[in-house]
């Protein structure tokens, strides 16, 4: 690569124009990379083997002004919208106008450092949340990924050289503690929103007895049902937004897209739930349809996710289940279903985790439990000393596996 040093005219002291010739543009426009050097020809010369390396080895990058607010607002995530779910990218706008343009936003991207980085994650796990908290090593972990993936577009773009984010060091999230209820609170928590809010009783029974996510079950249309077979089908998930808009989305991947068993009571839960259903339909002059939504507010959409999380969260107040989430009725399906001696890979598929190794470190809780189980039952196989023992013969040991 060829490039070329002329001297200009300046007032204050030998300067230099060096240039050589970048990738050619759309049609092969020519690209030409200018920069002026003060001082020798010899150091001119030397400006310009530099230039013409950073231009060989893809590392060059043209001066800029831009700011990181204006960047990743006006420029990164309108391009990257389309590509997201709406409640992903909704989160992500969040994260970043709450804590990275605030602080940072005002700084041209290419004085950004890796330093300065750092002092943001810092001062968000310090005091960077409401009242001058600080703020969960989760959210930090979140905003950390929002402009780590901002700034690996910059440079794709050419707008730095690098992404000064991913050698920063975000504090690392302790593991979330989720509550598991027994059975008998389990049926004291239906029983107190049966009481209290009777619409979102079946919401909540069906979320214990199935391990639906919240979004899931609002998304449920008749048609996903096949009370005969005693199956459920999971195929969408519905969301709000902040602005009050709705989204349909289909499930967050391919083992979230599954078929659940479903006990007999919970068959004979949600046939009552059809029955009142077609009741309501017929006093409003219609007719129950497939395609209609088993959780539906007055308008025919699902109810509204934070209505069932309020009514969910004051009945576990009541019952003083302070920290129970609504999350956690997931929680406490898949602990009872290990405890009943489940397999494992079908507590996973139940709940449509991405791989059985996710489900077993997730609850791991259970597992010592379950092994002491195991061996007693191995005992009592090899000694002969309880109700499982050899004289069962091979053909119960084969109908138990």
């Amino acid at each position: 690569m060829k490039g070329s040093v002329t001297k200009v005219k300046s007032k204050t002291g030998d300067t230099w124009r060096i240039f050589t010739d970048g990738p050619r543009g759309i049609g092969g426009r020519r690209n030409r990379i200018t920069r002026r050097v003060k001082g020798t020809k010899s150091e001119a010369n030397r400006e310009l083997r530099k230039l013409i390396k950073e231009v060989e080895d893809q590392t060059f990058v043209r001066p800029t002004d831009i700011t990181v607010r204006e960047f990743i607002e006006t420029r990164y995530l309108p391009v990257i919208e389309a590509s997201v779910r709406a409640t992903t990218f909704e989160n992500m706008v969040r994260y970043v106008r709450a804590y990275i343009s605030k602080n940072i936003g005002d700084m041209k991207i290419s004085d950004l450092t890796t330093e300065r980085v750092q002092e943001l994650y810092s001062f968000l796990s310090e005091r960077g949340g409401r009242n001058g908290r600080p703020l969960a090593a989760r959210t930090v972990l979140k905003v950390h990924q929002a402009l780590r993936n901002a700034l690996d577009r910059a440079v794709d773009w050419e707008l730095v050289a690098r992404n000064v984010a991913t050698r920063a060091v975000h504090p690392r999230p302790e593991r979330v503690e989720f509550q598991v209820l027994n059975p008998a609170q389990v049926e004291a928590m239906i029983e107190e929103i049966g009481q209290t809010n009777p619409w979102a009783e079946t919401i909540v029974f069906l979320a214990f007895y199935t391990g639906l996510r919240r979004s899931e079950l609002l998304g449920l249309r008749w048609l996903d049902l096949d009370l005969g077979r005693a199956t459920l089908s999971v195929r969408r998930s519905y969301h709000r937004l902040d602005d009050r808009s709705s989204v349909i989305n289909p499930p967050k991947t391919a083992r979230s897209s599954r078929s659940v068993a479903l006990t007999a009571s919970t068959v004979t839960r949600l046939t009552m739930h059809l029955a009142e259903a077609r009741r309501t339909a017929g006093i409003m002059g219609k007719k129950l349809d497939e395609n209609d939504y088993l959780f539906p507010w007055k308008d025919g959409q699902p109810f509204r996710p934070d209505s069932v999380t309020q009514v969910f969260r004051r009945a576990a107040k009541k019952l003083g289940f302070t920290r129970l989430r609504f999350q956690d009725t997931r929680h406490t399906h898949a602990s009872l279903l290990l405890l009943t001696g489940a397999h494992p890979k079908i507590v996973s598929e139940r709940l449509g985790h991405a791989s059985v190794a996710f489900t077993l470190d997730t609850y791991s809780h259970v597992l010592p439990g379950l092994q002491e189980a195991a061996a007693d039952r191995l005992d009592q196989l090899m000694t002969g000393t309880g109700s499982i023992g050899p004289s069962s013969g091979t053909t119960a040991i084969g109908k138990t596996i």
